[in-house]
């Protein structure tokens, strides 16, 4: 290809992220996530039919999960290692874990 186009080979040459070939990253991904998780498009046609249990794990994944999980860093910061820990250090360590976990559901930006 760079023989016969070289200007498209010099453009995809470029586009490049800490000297990782982001279009080879990309088509890497596209066709070894498929293999990775056994995507079964039938069912996700399926699915797409029946969102009930769709929206349902998506309810308890974006609205009820990141409170159960504060639930527990408060559960454990308060209760279980306030004896071992400093008054002072409490609150930046629940403060630090709750943006954690906050942002592991993307709940903000």
């Amino acid at each position: 290809m760079g023989k016969t186009f070289p200007a498209v080979a010099t453009s995809i040459n470029s586009m490049q992220l800490y000297n990782v070939s982001l279009p080879i990253a990309v088509l890497l991904f596209f066709m070894i996530f498929p293999i990775m998780v056994q995507i079964d498009f039938k069912q996700v046609i399926k699915a797409g039919k029946t969102p009930k249990p769709v929206l349902l794990t998506l309810f308890v994944n974006w609205r009820i999960k990141p409170f159960t999980i504060l639930f527990f860093v408060w559960v454990f910061m308060k209760v279980i290692f306030t004896p071992f820990l400093p008054d002072t250090v409490t609150p930046t360590l629940m403060g630090d874990m709750d943006l954690i976990c906050l942002k592991s559901r993307n709940l903000f930006n």
